[in-house]
This record gives structure tokens, sequence and C-alpha cells, in this order.
């Protein structure tokens, strides 16, 4: 299982290189990351393995930084068309919205994607299959 950090800090030149090292040089291996800006303030998603999450929240707070978690969704679709529709799809025939949703990466035929849902247990159950 993996989870989601999140950190909203005001943009500048290291921050990117600060957290990364602060994390890197204390044994945690992002599984993945996506920053954004908005208005000069960055938004930084990581994704750690759960089993590190607790330590990576405590490592960022001691570096001056306020992380959240998150559960996300770790799933993997075929890469083609209507695949991400069929799986939205079925989120919202059970009344399950998706907050937001990034690519990790590609494999081959498969998109690994993160996807932060309204109910994550629910919607947990429901992609099992992508899982």
């Amino acid at each position: 299982m993996d989870e989601e950090i999140t950190i909203i800090a005001p943009q500048r030149v290291d921050l990117l290189a600060d957290i990364s090292e602060h994390l890197g040089n204390n044994n945690i291996n992002l599984k993945s990351i996506l920053s954004s800006l908005a208005n000069e303030v960055a938004i930084v998603r990581l994704v750690v393995d759960s089993r590190d999450a607790k330590k990576a929240k405590k490592l960022l707070k001691e570096a001056g930084f306020e992380p959240y978690g998150a559960q996300v969704l770790i799933i993997k679709l075929r890469d083609r068309p209507g695949e991400l529709a069929k799986v939205s799809r079925m989120l919202s025939n059970h009344k399950i919205s998706v907050d937001y949703i990034y690519l990790i990466n590609k494999e081959r035929d498969y998109a690994v994607l993160a996807v932060k849902t309204s109910d994550y247990e629910k919607a947990k159950k429901y992609l099992k299959e992508y899982l």
C-alpha cells in the first residue's frame, strides 16, 4: 500500500532539492512525485510506501515543512482509449468522486496512476482488479 504526502510551501529555487535530499538521506524512497505551482505557491505530492509515511512526515516536519498525508490508490490500466473512462464511470456509478489523478509511469501496455478519491475503502473495493 502507498501513501501520498503533500507539502504546500512558498516556491523557492531549492525547494525540491531540500525535500528530496532530506528524504533520500534518511532512506525514504519516492515512488512518485508531482510538483506544480499556483501563484508562487508550490504543491508537491510525494508517494511513498505506507510503511515509510510516518517517518517521512516526521522528517519533513523537522525540516520545517507542514506535510499532510492522504491515502491514494495506485492503479494499473491498459494503455488504450476508453480505459480511464471505464474506471471513472464505475466510480461515478458508485457515488465515488475522483479528487485528483496523475500518471506515475507507463509500463509496456499499461499506465500506472495515483488516484485520490472521496472514499478510499469503497474505491479500493470497486477497483480491486486494477490494483
